[in-house]
């Protein structure tokens, strides 16, 4: 039954709120709910991921179980904690309203993420590796050609394309990374096939889960609630941060300071864009402002005397536990944070000890599934972001160290408990010092790399102009403002975040450069435009409570007005900007758009810009032609108004031996243990571009079709002489009549990147294929073996694109990556 599990999950957090709230209060009860629940369904998932069980039976008992559980604990806290006295909030229906306005707004505008082609790039890998666990339940794909079960393909021509040496006995890479480094998929061990994914692993679990739940078309939906659960504790956070003010005045706008803080985050070009796209800053933003949330509620909780303080803080530190299973840079995060808690030891020390030990505990089982599952780009990662020596010990040694670390960390905590007050002082002055410095050194930083300019659509656009340009000069400012602020005045309990803060900006202001800014600037996302918007939002308070302390109130809101507009409209001008992806194809706009549009919905498309083996009884095959142009690896984003005037599109042809394909929404491959690599395939919903009725008479078609095996063979592998009959891979359901001209030609893909024997060289176009006559064969066509050309296509001129907004873009944009 569709949507099962995703009705349970939120009946679950419905009673778990229910039950809570008048122990807690709604907003704590609504928090606890959300990220019990979030926690539950993650561990659960990870947990059946380990065992190799994540399939839809283990899944809806397991699931079933926890949420029971859940539940029932809460069930049992209601009846130990006792009733607390509800406090009536200032203006709580006007609040309630704009808070269900601002969400369903936001959620409306990031609603149908990704539906289209999915791939290339780090988003790619989320979703095929989330649709592989859905199928099989397990993480690690076999590739039945590097295992050598293929007929017809020689093991040791598999092994030497990926450059596989013997590894001597005592080497840290047996069984860990074999041949040469591949993006995305690293292969473990060469001799029976076995590949591991980079990357964390929670999010494309996620995926899994709902594909399990909802199908393969809805399995990137998770990047709704995500966004969902990140909009509450954004305002929650904002609203706490105001609500724990010394000033009456922003205490009294703690709720309109909450909704300002949601619509910067909700209007905002960057997190718009993001929202909708599968990858990992979207779980990740949501862990830390649910983190912050919670915490700082058990704080609040703890000096009122209200029960549930250290229930909250362990929340919290599990939910920035679940950022460090999501994202190798959250991992940082936690070692800051948890540096910090040490040092900032304020009056709230229970809440703060619960807060710290799970902080501590969840990462470092982060660390170990990471080391355990995702060794290779763990270790590469942590070389390149944090420039530490690139040491590969074996995976046992680096759990090993781990767990010590995370301990010595335990004891460190409790060693410093009894430490005097002077000395405690003295440990928060230095925090406060030095998270000034940290800020000091970040706006230094973007100040200087500011005067070095660089193109608005190039590489080596620096960080400062990204935000400015996309978020506006107002919240930049006011961002940067408020945090310097907070490092000033702000207590002992909410330093450590403070400082974490501080910490992030620093780490965005010490980025070098931002190529594709609509991909490299979801870094962003995760944690520095959250950062600035609450910033922004309790600056923004303060001032407007001094404006009506020294002119009066009528006046203030007249400020408030303007500067809400100066901080909400600049924005608004990049919505309906066309932005088009161009990296992985290296393509114009007019080319993508040329190409794309002629793409039936149910088709399935082949890339890979790797160069094809040369000589003959080598692997993979040479084919008969080249690509009209070198691929280019840092084409930028362009608009409609680029692609108009673009030239006139050429045939660029596309390797597919060895290829990753993207599965369509036809039928899904074979699930067997030994399916190939190629068979980790995921994902385009079924609302792809439709072709143009005049294109669905021509046939176009893409690399194959359907997901099946299309080309012809025989029981031996051998391929037959081609003909005017013969089906290729390059053959859609829809085909072409014989007499119908074709512009482009090229021979057929090999069956192997279907599942089967390979038969033919790879195709290499996009474009559909067709028989070339006798007579009118080039030289280079009758020197092929198959006897077809793949040459360039003749000049046509582009066809205009309309003006859309940024979703309609969106769509365009992911066909291309």
């Amino acid at each position: 039954m569709p949507g099962l599990l995703t009705a349970l999950a939120l009946l679950t957090a419905l009673a778990v709120a229910v039950l809570l709230r008048d122990r807690l209060g709604t907003a704590a009860a609504l928090g606890v709910a959300l990220a019990g629940t979030f926690l539950v369904a993650s561990a659960v998932g990870l947990l059946l991921l380990d065992l190799g069980r994540l399939q839809p039976w283990p899944l809806r008992l397991g699931l079933l179980g926890a949420f029971t559980v859940l539940a029932l604990l809460a069930f049992v806290a209601r009846r130990r904690l006792p009733p607390i006295t509800p406090v009536i909030a200032l203006h709580a229906r006007p609040l309630a309203l704009g808070l269900g306005v601002l969400l369903l707004a936001g959620t409306g505008l990031r609603m149908c993420p990704s539906p289209y082609l999915q791939g290339g790039q780090d988003q790619g890998i989320y979703v095929n590796v989330g649709h592989h666990i859905a199928r099989t339940g397990r993480l690690r794909p076999v590739d039945r050609l590097l295992r050598g079960a293929v007929r017809g393909v020689l093991q040791a021509d598999v092994l030497a394309a990926y450059r596989v040496q013997p590894q001597p006995a005592d080497s840290p890479l047996v069984g860990v990374r074999e041949g040469r480094w591949t993006a995305g998929l690293h292969i473990e061990d060469a001799r029976a096939g076995r590949l591991v994914p980079a990357f964390f692993h929670l999010m494309p679990v996620w995926f899994a889960m709902c594909e399990l739940d909802w199908g393969f078309a809805r399995s990137t939906w998770p990047l709704v609630p995500f966004w969902a659960l990140s909009a509450l504790a954004l305002f929650g956070l904002a609203r706490r941060l105001a609500q724990d003010s010394a000033d009456p005045l922003v205490r009294r706008r703690a709720g309109t300071i909450g909704l300002v803080a949601l619509a910067g985050l909700a209007l905002h070009p960057l997190d718009l864009w993001i929202s909708s796209f599968t990858v990992t800053e979207n779980l990740a933003r949501a862990c830390l402002l649910a983190a912050a949330w919670l915490a700082l509620e058990a704080g609040a909780a703890e000096r009122d005397g209200r029960p549930g303080a250290r229930l909250l803080a362990a929340l919290g530190g599990l939910c920035f536990a679940a950022g460090a299973f999501t994202r190798g840079s959250f991992v940082a995060h936690a070692l800051v944070l948890a540096l910090a808690l040490l040092l900032a030891r304020d009056e709230a020390s229970r809440s703060r000890r619960a807060l710290f030990a799970a902080l501590v505990v969840g990462a470092t089982l982060a660390v170990v599934q990471a080391i355990l599952h995702s060794w290779p780009y763990f270790f590469s990662a942590a070389a390149n972001h944090f420039h530490v020596p690139r040491l590969t010990p074996r995976p046992a040694v680096a759990v090993a160290w781990t767990i010590a670390a995370g301990v010595a960390l335990l004891l460190a905590d409790l060693g410093l408990r009894r430490l005097s007050a002077p000395l405690r002082t003295v440990a928060r002055r230095v925090l406060r010092i030095g998270a000034g410095l940290a800020l000091a050194l970040a706006a230094f930083v973007l100040v200087k790399r500011a005067w070095l300019g660089g193109d608005e659509t190039g590489p080596d656009q620096q960080v400062l102009a990204v935000l400015l340009r996309h978020g506006g000069p107002l919240p930049l400012l006011l961002g940067l403002a408020g945090v310097a602020f907070a490092v000033r005045r702000v207590d002992a309990q909410r330093l450590p975040w403070v400082a974490l803060a501080a910490a992030i900006v620093l780490t965005a202001a010490l980025k070098s450069g931002v190529r594709y800014e609509f991909y490299y600037a979801r870094y962003f996302v995760a944690d520095v435009v959250p950062v600035l918007t609450v910033a922004s939002a309790c600056l923004l308070g303060h001032v407007i409570a001094r404006v009506e302390r020294r002119l009066g109130p009528r006046r203030a809101a007249l400020a408030f007005a303007v500067l809400l507009l100066a901080w909400l409209l600049p924005p608004l001008r990049l919505l309906p900007r066309e932005v088009y992806w161009t990296r992985d194809l290296a393509d114009d706009p007019a080319e993508l758009a040329g190409i794309f549009e002629h793409v039936p919905e149910d088709s399935l498309l082949l890339f890979d810009d790797r160069a094809p083996a040369a000589g003959a009884g080598s692997w993979p095959p040479r084919p008969c032609c080249r690509s009209a142009r070198a691929p280019s690896q840092s084409r930028p984003a362009a608009t409609s108004s680029r692609a108009r005037s673009r030239p006139a599109p050429r045939c660029s042809c596309s390797r597919a031996a060895g290829s990753l394909p993207i599965a369509s929404s036809g039928p899904r491959p074979s699930t067997a243990p030994g399916a190939p690599a190629s068979s980790l395939a995921a994902s385009t919903t079924p609302r792809g571009p439709r072709p143009s009725r005049a294109a669905r008479r021509r046939g176009w078609s893409t690399a194959a079709a359907r997901g099946s095996c299309s080309s012809s063979t025989d029981r031996s592998g051998a391929a037959p002489a081609p003909s005017a009959s013969t089906p290729t891979a390059c053959s859609s359901p829809r085909r072409r009549p014989a007499s119908s001209p074709s512009r482009c030609r090229c021979p057929p893909a090999p069956a192997s990147s279907l599942g089967c024997p390979p038969a033919l060289p790879p195709a290499r176009s996009l474009q559909p294929c067709a028989p070339t006559p006798a007579r009118s064969r080039s030289p280079r066509c009758r020197a092929s073996p198959t006897g077809r050309c793949c040459g360039p296509c003749p000049p046509r001129r582009p066809r205009p694109l309309p003006w859309r907004s940024l979703r309609s873009a969106a769509a365009r944009s992911r066909g291309a990556g």
